[in-house]
């Protein structure tokens, strides 16, 4: 006769002499059978005692699991049990459960747990059982085993259906992004809301990087300056704000892998406009080329690699360096598919210096452009004068509204729902015309001393350039020659290139007045933008 234990159940009274037989009890019931009284804990061990009380079985003890899955054997009462047959399997000779899928709904699982009770001659029952058991038990029991793991699968292909569909249909299936909310709607649906306080932050961040004249890193020194922190009090991070300006929900768009990754409007209409959205994306492609190629072509020894390019077959000029028999190294830059078609880098970079001091404006050539950037900015300063009224009045358009909904809904011509529908859209599009009005505001600023500055600037270009980073140079490079620079080995000169239009016009030695002061007056602003972002990276 084997000892018997604690059980922390009190089954029927049984003589000691009687008892012939222990075991233990597992009981099961996943969070969405709670309601189900056919499956109750209390109705599944009640069962299986009385299996054990008509067949003279004594119950060890049993574990109850509540609200768990059987989909893994990583539930903690059965984990529990398995140790308590590890440590007392000799002693034991059933285990009884009410059905097979409270034991598992993995075929392969079930089969797991058989070989761990056949380590200790530990036998399976359930209340429609005999003491003996039998093949055809076994059997039943192994085709219920399957049958549980095929309802299982129909079960989960269900639900990732019905998830699909709501999710193509706009619904959020996910945790809300950083600054909004998961939330219910008036039917009970899940959608999503923003975080008041937060949410405007993140739109203004989205708007500003959006221009295309700040970095990420601008991005993140106005997110600092705004004192957003992360969800775990952390200040921004440069992946932090990656993220933000990835995240197609902020612009009413839904995108995961229920949607096969394919963009779909989301039930809730965002805090930016979908273009803003769109225009971001694509500064973040052309940014990542443009970081892609200036890896490869960044070397402090040859700063003109891979950006000027040979004029006959238009590759562009490596760098490198031969050694001789005295071990000196002779440096050049050159063609890789023209022979013979090379050039000292000092030879090289004395001539593209040379150039920048022909694009730099003379004294008086620079306070003609001055002269007139200034007369010509200040009308387009009364344009946006004008813009900026427009813009105000519809701000007061749209308080004055609210103002209006909030007395409706007192005296109960509109109900909370149709309130927050009218919020939603109304704060949206107060957030534009807000982050609008900043930016003009912003572009009146612009002063003669900005002028000053952005002309002193084009005057010191070539110095400039010889004293920055292998970085700053690339970037400097770039907004001077938009386009690059071709090089003809055979004439020893660079060809004419395309050139940032303000510094054409302030190259022009003869008279800069001549050229189109619209543009000039364009140029300046963005100039201004690049080279300060110049300055602060």
């Amino acid at each position: 006769m084997k000892k018997s234990h604690t059980s922390n159940h009190t089954p029927p009274i049984i003589s000691i002499k009687e008892v012939r037989k222990l075991s233990v009890v597992y009981t099961r019931v996943s969070t969405g059978e709670q309601a189900d009284k056919g499956v109750s804990l209390d109705n599944q061990e009640s069962r299986c005692i009385e299996w054990a009380f008509r067949n003279n079985v004594l119950v060890s003890r049993v574990f109850r699991e509540e609200g768990v899955s059987a989909k893994t054997q990583n539930r903690p009462e059965l984990i529990k049990m398995l140790d308590f047959i590890r440590q007392n399997g000799k002693e034991l000779d059933f285990l009884i459960i009410y059905d097979v899928d409270r034991l598992s709904r993995q075929a392969s699982d079930y089969y797991d747990i058989l070989e761990t009770l056949k380590t200790y001659s530990i036998e399976l029952r359930d209340p429609s059982s005999t003491l003996e058991g039998g093949k055809s038990d076994k059997h039943i029991r192994g085709i219920k085993a399957i049958l549980a793991e095929m309802d299982n699968e129909d079960k989960a292909l269900r639900v990732t259906e019905n998830m699909r569909r709501r999710a193509k249909a706009g619904q959020r299936m996910h945790k809300a992004p950083y600054g909004l909310k998961n939330i219910r709607d008036e039917l009970g649906n899940s959608s999503i809301a923003p975080i008041e306080g937060v949410s405007d932050n993140i739109a203004y961040l989205l708007i500003e990087f959006s221009k295309g004249i700040y970095t990420k890193r601008d991005i993140l020194l106005k997110s600092k300056a705004l004192g957003m922190t992360q969800s775990n009090g952390k200040e921004f991070s440069y992946q932090m704000i990656d993220k933000l300006l990835r995240q197609p929900l902020y612009a009413g768009l839904e995108r995961n892998s229920l949607t096969d990754n394919e963009l779909v409007q989301s039930i809730f209409t965002g805090i930016i406009p979908e273009a803003v959205f769109y225009k971001n994306q694509e500064i973040l492609s052309d940014k990542k080329s443009s970081q892609r190629k200036g890896y490869k072509r960044l070397h402090p020894e040859y700063p003109l690699k891979n950006w000027v390019h040979c004029e006959v077959c238009l590759t562009p000029l490596r760098g490198s360096a031969s050694t001789g028999h005295s071990g000196k190294r002779y440096p050049k830059y050159h063609c890789s598919t023209c022979k013979k078609a090379s050039i000292e880098p000092k030879s090289l970079e004395s001539k593209f210096i040379a150039m920048l001091h022909e694009l730099t404006p003379s004294k008086e050539i620079a306070k003609l452009i001055r002269s007139i950037v200034i007369r010509v900015w200040k009308d387009e300063v009364m344009t946006m004068r004008n813009q900026e009224r427009s813009i105000r009045k519809k701000i007061e358009v749209i308080e004055d509204q609210k103002v209006r909904v909030i007395e409706n809904v007192i005296e109960g011509n509109l109900t909370s729902s149709d309130k927050k529908a009218w919020d939603k859209k109304s704060n949206a599009s107060l957030t534009l015309y807000k982050r609008e009005l900043e930016s003009l505001v912003e572009q009146i600023g612009t002063d003669e001393e900005t002028i000053d500055y952005s002309l002193e600037f084009m005057a010191n270009t070539p110095k400039l350039w010889q004293d920055a980073s292998p970085e700053m140079k690339l970037k400097l490079q770039e907004i001077i020659f938009p386009k690059g620079l071709q090089y003809s080995f055979a004439e020893g000169k660079f060809g004419t290139p395309e050139i940032s239009p303000l510094f054409r016009l302030a190259g022009n030695k003869k008279d800069p007045a001549l050229g189109k002061e619209s543009l000039m007056v364009i140029q300046i602003a963005e100039f201004w933008n690049r080279i300060h972002n110049l300055n602060s990276q």
